[in-house]
């Protein structure tokens, strides 16, 4: 099966696609750093199946996509600050909203199926609208923003569509990463859409692990029957890696930053829990944020390799850039074993059309 990534970052939802089964024909990806990352794998084969990646360095709104129209899965993490609760969440109205550019890509290509990853504040407070406004722009993406229409104009244009007039049967949740055996706590919201006419019969995965299980393992929580693996803990994520000052450090990317302070609310993530949530930052990660916290109190910040532990990257896969530049690709890439059971089910779902 085919498929194409964009806003391919440093390649999290990429490999989830290739891991669960599917042949990239193209990933496109803007940023400079980001780019050399997933070159930089591609040319030293950092997973198999990788030195075929077609990538290119350039804007999705500047990609001619008109020759990939029998693809199976379009892919994507859009970029996510105009719905970041640590934004000044304009959403819609806001000129890095790129859901647009994406329902263009859609109406293009027209795949099979799609599916996108985005920050859980796109439906919370005051977004809720704009939600629904994307919602319908990936059912109908052919109809278009038309010039001059402004953004309330369109979403009134589109609620006037009969259902059964979609071109994509699209859905939407709320999936925590934890759940899904990444040892971090990252809620983010992850839409899907069929292309109206098939009809699989496809819901988001169960989870396979739970809060509830991890309480039992270490006797915190009356025991009773639970399906659910144990939450993955910081520590069983990371305590296998030599020490940050040991000899293949470097080369694993896995030396110690400095600077790493406490403050009211940002006081690191325990060995003993999943890890909170990476942040990307807009100019570095500020004190408080991506730090582990031992027992004993005392914190220090995650190195990019533990970083990449918790986001499920394997440890063959290096970053490029400065600390603050691998940081925001670290902190905006989509955790990798998460993604995989999302799409891995999007290919099962495709096994009962055959």
């Amino acid at each position: 099966m085919r498929s194409i990534e964009l806003f391919s970052g440093a390649g999290g939802l990429a490999l989830a696609v290739h891991l669960a089964g599917f042949e990239h024909q193209l990933l496109v990806e803007a940023d400079d750093n980001a780019y050399q990352t997933l070159l930089h794998n591609k040319k030293k084969g950092a997973i198999p199946g990788v030195s075929s990646w077609p990538i290119i360095n350039d804007w999705v709104e500047s990609t001619d996509l008109h020759d990939y129209r029998e693809i199976d899965l379009l892919a994507a993490g859009i970029p996510c600050q105009p719905f970041s609760n640590g934004g000044r969440r304009r959403g819609v109205e806001d000129d890095r909203n790129m859901f647009p550019v994406f329902a263009g890509a859609l109406a293009t290509i027209r795949p099979r199926a799609f599916l996108l990853e985005n920050v859980n504040g796109l439906i919370n407070g005051k977004m809720a609208s704009h939600m629904e406004y994307i919602i319908l722009q990936l059912s109908h993406p052919s109809s278009a923003l038309g010039e001059g229409q402004t953004w309330q104009e369109h979403y009134d244009q589109l609620r006037t569509q009969r259902a059964e007039d979609a071109e994509y049967r699209v859905c939407f949740k709320v999936l925590n990463a934890a759940d899904y055996g990444v040892p971090q706590i990252r809620k983010r919201v992850f839409i899907v859409g069929f292309r109206q006419g098939l009809r699989p019969s496809w819901n988001f995965p169960t989870p396979t692990h739970s809060k509830e299980a991890l309480l039992i393992k270490q006797g915190k929580f009356e025991k009773y029957e639970t399906k659910t693996k144990a939450w993955i803990t910081v520590e069983e994520a990371i305590s296998d890696l030599p020490d940050f000052g040991g000899k293949d450090a470097e080369a694993m990317q896995h030396l110690h930053i400095p600077g790493a302070r406490k403050y009211r609310g940002h006081s690191g993530s325990p060995l003993n829990w999943p890890a909170k949530s990476l942040k990307a930052g807009v100019h570095g990660i500020g004190g408080g944020e991506n730090m582990l916290r031992y027992r004993n109190g005392k914190v220090r910040y995650f190195t990019v390799r533990e970083c990449a532990r918790l986001q499920t990257f394997p440890d063959s896969w290096l970053f490029n850039g400065t600390w603050s530049s691998v940081t925001k690709q670290l902190g905006n890439a989509v955790p990798v074993q998460m993604a995989t059971t999302v799409v891995k089910s999007i290919k099962e779902a495709f096994s009962q059309l055959a």
